[in-house]
């Protein structure tokens, strides 16, 4: 089987959430996972990250801000776009010392229904595959084994 690549496509959008000032980011990702590599190699210890083992979609928060991003796959369902939402209004109602049930209410609603019209907005992403030569992937494969036996790391 010929070895692939596919790019990591993105679509973003930043929502503040009034009358809080609360930042979300919103991502749809072709990879959640190179999507929070992303961020890690960027902002190695901002974020507060949990299991991602098998994500299908991802809350994450910054542990001393009052910002948070969603991942969403391109395709989600309604059941991750309301669970990763909850963990937002959570987040949120905690870091304001909200205890409101109507105000939670109110914020999943909003937050669920500003998701579900990015999404709509959102280009699908073309699921083409580049394909690597042959000859190519041997070189990086002889590559790395070289640079493996004087202790270099490759990510």
């Amino acid at each position: 089987m010929e070895d692939t690549y596919t790019m990591l496509i993105e679509n973003k959008k930043e929502l503040i959430i009034e009358p809080f000032g609360y930042t979300l980011f919103i991502v749809f990702t072709t990879s959640i996972e190179g999507s929070i590599q992303k961020i890690k190699d960027i902002y190695p210890e901002d974020y507060e990250w949990g299991d991602m083992q098998g994500v299908v979609a991802l809350h994450s928060k910054h542990p001393e801000d009052s910002l948070a991003t969603v991942f969403f796959g391109y395709d989600p369902n309604i059941d991750e776009v309301v669970h990763e939402a909850l963990h937002v209004v959570q987040r949120m109602c905690s870091w304001y010392h909200v205890k409101d049930y109507e105000t939670e209410a109110y914020l999943l609603g909003y937050i669920v229904n500003e998701i579900l019209k990015f999404h709509k907005k959102c280009p699908k992403p073309n699921k083409k595959r580049l394909k690597i030569p042959k000859k190519v992937i041997k070189s990086i494969k002889k590559r790395k084994k070289e640079l493996d036996k004087r202790g270099k790391i490759i990510v």
